[in-house]
């Protein structure tokens, strides 16, 4: 299995394996964070299709170490995945709620899968201090 990581502001899965997404490709971020989502894209082998793969998804910082919630837990979630097309892709997001206090630094999301204890996708991003202005790109000015 191989999963593709995917930062958005905010994505919901849709009808036939559709993801509707808006802010989608973010890299860098202001703490404490937003609200965001993560998007996982699933592609499973032909004898990987119909089996449910249980799929955890973990906040770790830049030397691997799992980041903690204020409370102290760890910042996890898990889902149950069965990829039911011949292709064998399937699609999930998963929200984020607003108000984690990250210290300034490089993370990453990674997700690991029940089925073996190495990591199938990973998501690297940066936390500044404060508000994160998006870059803006200027169309380029044709010469007369």
């Amino acid at each position: 299995m191989n999963v593709t990581v995917l930062l958005a502001d905010h994505a919901q899965s849709g009808l036939g394996g559709k993801m509707n997404a808006l802010g989608v490709g973010w890299a860098r971020t202001g703490t404490p964070l937003g609200s965001h989502s993560v998007i996982l894209f699933a592609e499973v082998d032909e004898s990987e299709v119909e089996v449910c793969h249980r799929l955890t998804l973990r906040l770790v910082d830049e030397a691997g170490n799992p980041v903690s919630d204020p409370s102290g837990g760890p910042i996890e979630a898990e889902a149950d995945l069965v990829v039911n097309d011949t292709f064998g892709v399937a699609g999930i997001a998963v929200n984020i709620g607003a108000g984690l206090p990250l210290e300034p630094g490089v993370y990453a999301w990674e997700v690991l899968t029940s089925a073996s204890a190495d990591l199938v996708g990973k998501r690297r991003f940066l936390v500044v201090e404060g508000a994160v202005t998006p870059p803006t790109a200027e169309p380029s000015a044709k010469q007369a």
